[in-house]
């Protein structure tokens, strides 16, 4: 486990820096656009991409990663080369498919996410489509390659490719402004391009040989193309509650639209740093022990890391409802994203906040069910999560208008949360449930006297220093202790292991700066 939890503290490192950079994209474009006019219809257009072909990258790597372990074990590393090359070629085709389709019918497409759109509106957001659909090629094959990167333990490239992607696309906007607001657009769709190159280049470092191989016939992909199809199914649920929160948003304005997308975008800031980069190093030991037959390797993995997403996601969440507020106003409120948008983002990323952990906890146990092969439970349970998410939304948004849609979003996954840890028991019997629900027991009393102190103090500092970004800092940083400090006293087990990292790393940095200086003398 401590392999892991290193992995996953480098990529959690590297994931900051690339999600710094990101904000960075979003603050450039609220700053430039705001919520309204083009910026509200290129955020309402821009994520179509990911939410299309992100999900043949995600099945991808989700199917092909323990299909890869189980050819190379049965029968050596070259067929599982050869599979590899199998699977990427048929990936082109079917995201060239999909490419043209959207390229050809951009109206259908943006009627399925963004049915709400004005006439004028529409218009600018099907030229959009158009010039997205082919950066959204690349991410769909862009899977495989990460697919061959993580199993080859290269965690950190697919870990970074974002930033390349991010600086390219803030250029972009500066130059929209100048010019239009096409090039944005334009240079989002060469961002995609570059993230899927620099995978390749470091593929082929890795030893990665293409060839032209299609065997529609293999026995293997005949059995992944059986766990695919439920697999589609059940990670697909963030993409189409978010798609279909924002077409139901747009009866409410490209204002709306705007706001749920920032909001988003902040909890999919957290869930990156933390509960993707986890999940991505995992996964591959999850499927390794189970081809080792190693059931009690397996157990601690998986109850260690559940434990580790309820201890970071709680508190944030916490934080992130009751300063949803200072927290939109410091990153966002600037430019042409005033302070009624800031209203409207900080009330949206409270909605969705609720709902953070179990947002963060789906793609865990997901992904130990797909390590078990299990793709039934997880399709099943994305099916009624989407289903209640589409009925919720229905409801709340009557009464809460477009906030209805996050409160249902939050609401739906808790219940499809619960849903999924009675199953994962029904299907693996002992999985360490005791020490999860002690950890979450203690991290929520953590939370709320974290919440209360915080709420203190920043509403204290406010009548003292009109500065936010030093009343948040303060805020936050106290919180982070009393909440460190209460999980000391109740002696969480995970705590101790992340705290033993942390010196670990202290005392390499100490030992590197000792060593420049000798080398210095």
């Amino acid at each position: 486990m401590s392999n892991i939890a290193k992995n996953t503290a480098l990529i959690m490192t590297l994931g900051v820096l690339c999600k710094v950079l990101g904000f960075a994209r979003d603050i450039v474009l609220s700053s430039l656009y705001g919520v309204k006019g083009y910026g509200g219809i290129y955020l309402a257009i821009s994520n179509i991409p990911d939410i299309i072909f992100a999900l043949i990258g995600t099945c991808i790597i989700t199917t092909f990663i323990p299909m890869h372990y189980e050819i190379k074990n049965k029968d050596g590393e070259e067929r599982a080369k050869s599979f590899l090359n199998n699977i990427f070629n048929i990936a082109i085709i079917v995201s060239l498919l999909i490419t043209l389709f959207g390229m050809i019918f951009p109206d259908v497409i943006v009627k399925i996410f963004a049915m709400g759109l004005k006439a004028n509106q529409f218009k600018i957001a099907v030229n959009f489509t158009q010039i997205l659909m082919i950066g959204g090629f690349f991410t769909g094959i862009s899977g495989v390659i990460t697919a061959f990167l993580n199993i080859n333990e290269e965690f950190v490239v697919p870990s970074i490719v974002s930033m390349p992607f991010n600086i390219i696309v803030i250029i972009s906007m500066f130059l929209s402004i100048k010019t239009s607001p096409y090039v944005m657009v334009i240079g989002t769709t060469i961002g995609f391009i570059s993230k899927f190159m620099i995978q390749l280049i470091y593929a082929y470092k890795k030893g990665y040989r293409y060839k032209f191989k299609i065997d529609l016939k293999d026995k293997y992909l005949i059995k992944m193309m059986i766990l695919l199809a439920p697999i589609l199914i059940g990670v697909a649920v963030n993409q189409i509650n978010t798609a279909v929160d924002n077409s139901m948003a747009t009866g409410f304005g490209v204002e709306s639209v705007a706001s749920l997308s920032y909001a988003n975008k902040l909890n999919s800031f957290i869930m990156g740093i933390f509960t993707v980069s986890l999940t991505s190093v995992i996964y591959p030991s999850l499927s390794k022990l189970l081809v080792d037959k190693n059931k009690e390797g397996f157990v601690s993995i998986i109850t260690k890391s559940i434990n580790l997403v309820i201890i970071f996601i709680l508190p944030i969440s916490a934080g992130a409802i009751i300063l949803s507020k200072p927290i939109v106003s410091m990153l966002f409120e600037r430019g042409m994203f005033d302070n009624n948008a800031t209203q409207m983002t900080a009330l949206a990323l409270s909605g969705y906040s609720i709902g953070m952990i179990a947002y963060s906890l789906r793609d865990i146990l997901s992904k130990i069910f797909y390590s078990l092969k299990d793709t039934k439970t997880p399709m099943i349970n994305g099916i009624i999560a989407v289903v209640l998410n589409i009925v919720m939304d229905i409801y709340f948004s009557k009464i809460f208008g477009y906030v209805g849609l996050t409160l249902a979003t939050s609401i739906s996954s808790i219940i499809c949360i619960i849903t999924l840890f009675i199953s994962l028991y029904r299907k693996a019997g002992y999985f360490g449930q005791d020490k999860i629900f002690s950890t979450l027991i203690k991290s929520l009393i953590s939370a709320v006297i974290m919440s209360f102190i915080v709420l203190f103090i920043y509403n204290n500092l406010a009548n003292l220093i009109n500065i936010k970004i030093i009343n948040l800092g303060i805020s936050i940083s106290v919180g982070g202790i009393v909440y460190l400090g209460v999980m000391y006293i109740l002696k969480v087990d995970e705590l101790n292991m992340i705290l033993e990292i942390a010196e670990k790393y202290k005392e390499k940095i100490i030992l590197n700066i000792k060593q420049e200086k000798s080398d210095l003398l």
